[in-house]
């Protein structure tokens, strides 16, 4: 192949067009497309019109997720375009990916949960601090690795319920996919590591910069931060692969344990359709379903603490059902 359509030729475009994570993954795409052809030995520059489905077909073969796939082969169509925009090849017929069932929710539960913090609290600073945050912020890895001092992070005062006392508590303003900017909180079990990373290591180590977690280049890796992931994942017990995305379900698994509705929990986590948390996000057990009806204590005519409540259920009741 001429060193005009090389791999570093399209990661340095991609770099001025792209995310920097799509890049990343956009380049990978390509590698593997071009291992593909070489494997399949067909020349580049005489594409059959099924190529793009025998590399689906060649993803599926390896075992790739179909998420995986799915960005594989969007990536393997950009290199396409972007050579045949120098007029390399000529267009190839894009197979359509092999659509999965909805990916299922893998939030780690109970000592799973305390397993993951153990192994990251042993890592080095600042990786040590970032992925411990994962599943008390339900941030995406690329949000929390771009947060800035200046722009990302406000203390604000709420109420405490029951109280005319109000209390401070620590925030995210994130601007993520779609332009969307949402405010994210700190579960509260997670308000004294962020505390205590920014007053020690953060403050005596970085104190100039201005990304909450910084490093030589700048700010920390995604890359880097899955590497971590993928080594906590040996020692970790879990039904499911623990991956970043899996620390963003625990969150949000979180928030339904702990009663939050799901249209706050949709806008936290910055989706626009409620049913992609609810399908994608939530990780219900049976335990769940089980404590939450028998733990409340739930009933089909709610007991009222005095005769009047029960009264004005019971007209309720009569009210509401048609004879």
């Amino acid at each position: 192949m001429s060193d005009e359509f090389s791999i570093e030729k399209f990661s340095a475009h991609l770099g001025r067009v792209r995310a920097e994570n799509t890049r990343i993954k956009y380049v990978d795409a390509a590698n593997h497309f071009l291992k593909f052809l070489q494997e399949s030995r067909l020349p580049f520059d005489r594409l059959p019109p099924q190529t793009m489905g025998n590399f689906v077909a060649w993803l599926m073969a390896k075992d790739f997720a179909p998420r995986s796939v799915h960005v594989y082969k969007a990536g393997a169509c950009y290199y396409l375009r972007w050579c045949e925009g120098h007029g390399l090849v000529p267009p190839v017929l894009h197979a359509d990916t092999p659509k999965a069932a909805a990916p299922v929710p893998n939030a780690l539960q109970g000592e799973s949960i305390l397993a993951y913090l153990r192994a990251a609290s042993k890592l080095d600073e600042p990786f040590r601090t970032a992925l411990l945050l994962l599943p008390y912020t339900g941030l995406r890895s690329n949000e929390l690795a771009t947060l800035s001092l200046k722009h990302s992070i406000r203390k604000v005062a709420l109420p405490v319920a029951g109280t005319n006392r109000h209390q401070e508590h620590i925030v995210f303003i994130i601007r993520g996919k779609g332009g969307l900017v949402r405010l994210v909180p700190i579960l509260m079990d997670g308000v004294p590591i962020f505390l205590s990373y920014m007053k020690n290591w953060r403050q005596h180590v970085h104190g100039d910069s201005d990304w909450v977690f910084p490093s030589l280049a700048g700010h920390i890796s995604t890359r880097t931060m899955r590497h971590h992931c993928a080594a906590i994942r040996k020692t970790v017990p879990s039904p499911g692969k623990l991956t970043l995305h899996s620390l963003r379900d625990t969150y949000a698994t979180a928030l339904w344990k702990n009663g939050v509705d799901m249209a706050t929990m949709t806008k936290v986590l910055g989706h626009k359709d409620v049913k992609t948390t609810y399908a994608h996000y939530l990780d219900v057990q049976d335990s769940d379903v089980l404590g939450a009806i028998v733990q409340r204590d739930a009933r089909l005519v709610l007991q009222a603490p005095s005769a009047e409540r029960a009264g004005q259920a019971v007209a309720y009741l009569r009210n509401t059902i048609p004879r």
